[in-house]
């Protein structure tokens, strides 16, 4: 498809505003049609699964790499693309401009074949803040077991030189300027005597229920952390923040409950490098409604961590386009000849994938319904 050349700006300066008004109305019209036409598009790529086709993991993969779309676009297209194909009333809705994507996307867990259009016409015309507080309603009562609270800041006395500073620099947040909304700096003091910094304030953690069985954490982590989570999210099943927290958790808990004697320590055959890529002796299939089960794999861990580092830890998948897959997630050593082939299990005969397409590649060399049959018995 050619694109449309865009105007000059001296075209577009040169627009009356009657004219300029008109313009953008237009403009945001298409701009409506092409995304729901997008969107459209998108649910009947994802129910033909074109994306396995053309060697991506998932529909998301394929939209962030091949299409080149950020993220949050990907997020809210693809749950509009499922909404739209479960409940296809909802269509006319963003067709006319009663939702949009974005409040669409947020009303996808509350919509229900029974009350789809009662929602669909509570929803229409609200803005964002507006059908956050709907879907506030809608949740699950929220009972605030700690709160957030201001701490009064500490007053530290500067030196002649700070003073100097402060005249010229704007005054820190104070707590009156917080508790009214008021961005503006306090006016700068006149005595030297009364010059003070504030130092900024603390504020607590804070958890809160959700559910009866759900909590919601708030804290503030520093970049350690950041990179620790970057770090261990792909290459952890189930890698959301809630899991890793509780592994962490449970593992000091471990740890101390070894130092004080309350949890007996087993002898290690061979103490783990730190270095050493994840077992490839537990791999996690999931079975909904189940416990997590784990199935070995006979390969000894030092080759593993070989084929591992000559890997680079990255899925060695190559998509139809050429390039390589290079996903962190979830990595798997994968006979290249399988096993039950004859394939050997040597360095050269193994490689790096990730899950997904490990799956991929087993639906390929042994037929999807034997594969689907062999997992379901599992």
């Amino acid at each position: 498809m050619t694109a449309r050349p865009l105007p000059k700006r001296s075209e577009i300066h040169a627009l009356s505003n009657d004219a300029l008004d008109a313009r953008l109305r237009t403009l945001v019209g298409a701009e409506r049609h092409i995304e729901l036409e997008f969107v459209l598009h998108l649910a009947e790529f994802d129910t033909r699964r074109q994306y396995e086709r053309k060697g991506f993991r998932s529909l998301w993969d394929y939209c962030t790499r091949s299409l080149g779309l950020l993220e949050g676009a990907t997020r809210r297209r693809i749950v509009v693309a499922r909404v739209i194909r479960e409940f296809p009333e909802a269509i006319a809705y963003l067709r006319d401009a009663k939702v949009w994507v974005t409040t669409l996307a947020m009303l996808e867990k509350h919509l229900t074949h029974e009350k789809a259009i009662e929602l669909l016409e509570e929803a229409s015309g609200k803005s964002v803040r507006d059908v956050e507080k709907l879907v506030a309603k809608l949740s699950a009562p929220v009972v605030e077991v700690e709160s957030v609270t201001f701490i009064e800041p500490a007053v530290v006395p500067v030196t002649a030189e700070e003073a100097t500073l402060l005249r010229t620099s704007p005054i820190p947040a104070t707590p009156e300027n917080v508790a009214t909304g008021d961005p503006s700096p306090a006016p700068a003091p006149t005595n030297l005597a009364s010059l003070f910094a504030v130092v900024s304030p603390e504020v607590r953690d804070r958890v809160r229920a959700v559910s009866p069985e759900q909590y919601d954490f708030h804290f503030t982590g520093d970049r350690e952390l950041y990179d620790l989570y970057i770090e261990l999210k792909d290459r952890t099943p189930n890698h959301g923040v809630a899991n890793l927290m509780k592994r962490g958790l449970q593992a000091l808990k471990n740890q101390i409950g070894k130092k004080n004697g309350t949890i007996p320590v087993r002898e290690r055959s061979s103490p783990k490098k730190p270095d050493d890529p994840p077992s490839p002796r537990a791999y996690v299939l999931r079975k909904e409604g189940d416990h997590e089960r784990a199935r070995k794999a006979h390969i000894p861990i030092s080759m593993w961590r070989e084929v591992f580092a000559r890997d680079e830890g990255r899925c060695t998948y190559t998509l139809l386009n050429g390039d390589r897959c290079n996903s962190e997630r979830f990595c798997e050593p994968d006979h290249i000849l399988p096993e039950a082939r004859g394939g050997r299990t040597a360095p050269e005969n193994l490689r790096v994938v990730c899950h997904d397409h490990n799956q991929r590649l087993a639906d390929v060399i042994f037929g999807k319904s034997f594969m689907d049959k062999r997992r379901k018995s599992t």
